[in-house]
């Protein structure tokens, strides 16, 4: 009897070593997944890193483009208003007047061409009017 109360105690002590085994095998199993997934997630996150790298990089030196271009117009800006201060104190009084001579004739070219689209919409809409209610056929432009 004791031999068998022996025998069972070992038994159940080899079970649960045994589940204890199992257990541990599926927590390195479970492990090792979750390493190698954080290992692609680091590979993931790595050439993220790497591009974004590139990005900005290429982000910056636009920007310096820019901020040459920017500088280089100003410059261009600056001369032009010297040469207009130049050809304003050169000329004077004749040059004002000689430009806002040209500012009306533009301003009267405005108002003339509009004045004759109006005029122009208006035939169009006569001719319309009349094909609409004349008796005779009338060819279509």
């Amino acid at each position: 009897m004791n031999i068998a109360f022996c025998s069972k105690n070992h038994q159940r002590a080899l079970d649960t070593i045994q589940i204890s085994l199992e257990a541990e095998a599926r927590g390195r199993l479970e492990a090792l997944r979750q390493r190698k997934k954080l290992e692609q997630d680091v590979l993931e996150l790595e050439a993220a890193l790497e591009a974004t790298v590139r990005a900005r990089a290429d982000v910056e030196k636009n920007y310096k483009r820019f901020q040459q271009q920017i500088r280089d117009l100003e410059l261009v800006v600056e001369e032009e208003q010297a040469a207009t201060q130049v050809h304003r104190a050169t000329h004077g009084r004749r040059g004002a007047v000689r430009e806002s001579a040209v500012k009306a004739a533009f301003h009267d070219t405005v108002t003339d061409t509009d004045m004759f689209a109006d005029i122009f919409a208006r035939i169009v809409a006569r001719m319309s009017a009349c094909r609409a209610t004349s008796p005779f056929s009338l060819p279509q432009e």
